[in-house]
């Protein structure tokens, strides 16, 4: 029996924060990676700014705030955002955060959205680098065809390579979970390099579609191989929580995957928000025996939910 997960009593985490502009509209995807007793999380927040583009009706400009706990509940977040806009090519915004640590090394990808020569929006996969949540150093974004977002490391190496999944032509029946491996972080950054890199299609989408699958959190290790909480595909604009569980040496082998939800939307604030119909998963972190899922509900706040590890294990094998 496929095991759900239990929403936290006391959902959402955390709203929108009226007196910052910048998140004074939305917050949501909240991606977390776990240190010891520290609960990083890089959370996508909607700014109440609005910016009219001749294709798209009206976009807010999004940042990415940082937030710390002890518990993987209560977060503290900081007054000011994380990443910001800076460079053209995210110029509307910053979102969907998903950080790993590899050595001393925390290796941030996230979503860069600019303006279009067509007067619509470039939606592409950029990369950054800290050590410290502190300083951070950008390296730029990803030659990708298509409307591409949310991206991770694999939190450590195989085979001595940096393994990387991430999703292309997102938010269409043609989205897609691929898998690459490269030698060096430079090389994702390099358009050379990058077009001669073997791009394993994953998770793939069925005929007939609304929304193909989408990376959800960054894969979590563990003793039945690399689990990965993520998006399935829709056939009606939807979006819930999945698994699939991919092999410990060969992770191009999905072992497993679930045919039914973990948790899709059904309270009100998953239903009705800045987008309805949300329930996104963007960070998984394993605390115990209990695993901790974070997702965004209805585009409009930050939430968590929980289940025990071997039983959702136990019922994916």
């Amino acid at each position: 029996m496929l095991v759900e997960l239990q929403r936290y009593k006391n959902n959402p985490i955390f709203s929108p924060k009226k007196e910052n502009m910048w998140e004074s509209k939305a917050v949501m995807n909240p991606g977390v990676c776990l240190e010891k007793n520290d609960f990083h999380m890089l959370y996508r927040a909607l700014s109440s700014e609005a910016i009219i583009l001749p294709k798209v009706k009206e976009y807010h400009l999004s940042y990415i705030g940082y937030a710390h706990s002890e518990d993987g509940v209560i977060f503290e977040r900081r007054e000011q955002p994380f990443i910001k806009p800076e460079q053209d090519w995210e110029e509307l915004g910053c979102e969907d955060a998903r950080a790993v640590k590899i050595d001393d090394t925390y290796y941030i990808f996230y979503t860069a959205v600019s303006k279009a020569k067509d007067g619509g929006i470039n939606v592409r996969i950029a990369g950054a680098v800290t050590a410290d949540f502190e300083r951070l150093e950008k390296y730029g974004f990803i030659d990708l065809q298509g409307r591409c977002k949310a991206a991770s490391l694999f939190p450590e190496k195989v085979d001595d390579r940096y393994a990387f999944l991430y999703t292309q032509y997102a938010d269409t029946p043609q989205s897609t979970i691929f898998y690459t491996e490269v030698e060096s972080i430079e090389q994702l950054f390099d358009p050379i390099k990058w077009r001669k890199t073997n791009k394993v299609p994953l998770l793939t989408p069925s005929k007939g579609v609304y929304r193909g699958p989408e990376l959800g959190a960054s894969p979590v290790k563990t003793p039945k191989g690399w689990l990965l909480i993520y998006c399935p595909e829709s056939f009606k604009r939807e979006w819930f929580i999945g698994a699939a569980l991919l092999d410990i040496k060969d992770p191009t082998k999905v072992v497993a995957k679930t045919t039914k939800p973990l948790l899709k939307p059904e309270m009100s604030y998953e239903l009705k928000g800045y987008t309805d119909n949300v329930a996104f998963p963007s960070g998984a972190v394993v605390v115990g025996d209990e695993l901790y899922v974070y997702y965004g509900s209805a585009d409009d706040g930050c939430c968590l939910a929980t289940c025990k590890l071997y039983k959702l294990l136990s019922s994916l094998t």
